[in-house]
């Protein structure tokens, strides 16, 4: 049996202690903590206690995507809880009637999706874009808008609704703050970002870009994360 030497032995311990120790700390002085982050959660519809060997025990049931009513660009009716299977839905409000702020997070929007072009079409992730105002954004007008936006019309879909669905769903289903501003048809700042399983997992300033790369990161991690709640093995 080959004998070590004293300095190998010392080499050795340098490479499985000290070179990770100094890599800590070189990574806790750029802020690091050590702990992998992951978007959060929104929306939660209840909370429920139980007694687990005598210790009380919250559980946050977050809300899932429900049952929407919207009409496409294409003339096809959509339902952004049961449509679109498995992806990712990134979510902005805009209008097709002249407007800055609408067309700055139209803007961002398309950047986004040219961001996650890896292939010819990115089976992953699906950008939503709902019309607030259902007497000027047509399907007929979405369908201009949309050519002059995007070549890709599988991965970028313009939809609307009427009023009261429009209120509905940004107050019930996306726990948008400032939903009354789809009363008034005006255009929410929000991108909202829903996971496979259709939970809110974010909320971005559309129209601030340093908040549109943070949506880009965290739709990057959410591609390659497991959520054990959702998994079927789990369920069974």
């Amino acid at each position: 049996m080959k004998k070590w030497s004293l300095t190998s032995k010392l080499y050795g311990i340098g490479i499985a202690v000290i070179i990770p120790t100094i890599c800590y700390f070189i990574l806790k002085s750029l802020g690091h903590t050590g702990h992998v982050y992951t978007p959060g959660n929104f929306g939660i519809d209840t909370v429920i206690e139980r007694t687990v060997e005598g210790k009380k025990i919250s559980d946050t049931i977050y809300h899932t995507l429900g049952t929407t009513n919207f009409v496409s660009h294409l003339n096809k009716p959509v339902d952004l809880s049961k449509d679109y299977p498995r992806k990712t839905l990134v979510i902005n409000f805009f209008t097709t009637a002249p407007s800055a702020s609408s067309d700055k997070l139209t803007y961002h929007i398309a950047h986004i999706q040219e961001g996650f072009k890896l292939k010819k079409h990115d089976t992953s992730i699906q950008m939503i874009s709902i019309g607030v105002n259902p007497a000027v954004d047509s399907v007929a007008a979405m369908r201009a808008y949309a050519n002059s936006h995007t070549l890709d019309h599988d991965t970028w879909t313009f939809i609307t609704a009427s009023q009261q669905e429009l209120y509905r769903v940004a107050k019930n289903e996306l726990f948008l703050p400032n939903a009354n501003r789809l009363l008034k048809n005006e255009v929410p700042n929000e991108i909202i970002l829903i996971d496979k399983y259709r939970n809110i997992r974010g909320y971005y300033n559309g129209l601030d870009s340093s908040q549109v790369k943070k949506c880009i990161d965290d739709v990057a991690i959410m591609m390659v994360e497991k959520n054990k709640i959702h998994e079927k093995k789990s369920r069974e």
